[in-house]
C-alpha cells in the first residue's frame, strides 16, 4: 500500500513554502512588467531626442542599445535583491566591468570623433 501520510506531509510543506514565497514571486512579476514598460518609455524618449538632434545613426543606435542593456541589468539586480539573493558581489563586478568598458569606449569615441573631424 501507499503511505498517504508522507504525501500529505510533502503537500503541506509545499503549500507552506508556496505561501512563504508567493509575495516575492508576485513582486518579481510586477517588477518585470513595470521594468519592461519603463525601459520601453525611456528608449522611446531617447529615440525622440535623437530625431530632434543631428547625430550619426550608428552612434544613436549604439547609445540606445547601451541604455537599454544597462537598464535591464539594473532591473535584474533589483529583482535578484527582492528574491533575497546577495547582490553585493554582482554589483562590485558590474562596477569594475563598467570601469573597464568605459575606458575602452573612451578610446573608441575619441577615434570616432577624430575620424569625423578629418572627413
Amino acid at each position: 500500500m501507499v503511505d498517504y501520510s508522507g504525501i500529505a506531509e510533502i503537500r503541506d510543506h509545499l503549500v507552506s513554502k508556496g505561501m512563504e514565497y508567493l509575495p516575492k514571486i508576485t513582486m518579481v512579476v510586477i517588477l518585470v512588467i513595470v521594468g519592461f514598460f519603463v525601459i520601453k518609455i525611456i528608449r522611446k524618449a531617447i529615440s525622440k531626442f535623437f530625431d530632434k538632434v543631428n547625430f550619426d545613426r550608428a552612434l544613436e543606435t549604439f547609445i540606445e542599445n547601451v541604455v537599454g542593456v544597462t537598464l535591464w541589468i539594473v532591473f535584474l539586480v533589483i529583482i535578484l535583491a527582492n528574491l533575497g539573493v546577495d547582490v553585493t558581489g554582482l554589483i562590485a563586478g558590474l562596477g569594475i566591468m563598467g570601469f573597464i568598458v568605459g575606458f575602452d569606449f573612451m578610446r573608441k569615441i575619441r577615434v570616432f570623433c577624430f575620424g569625423n573631424l578629418v572627413v
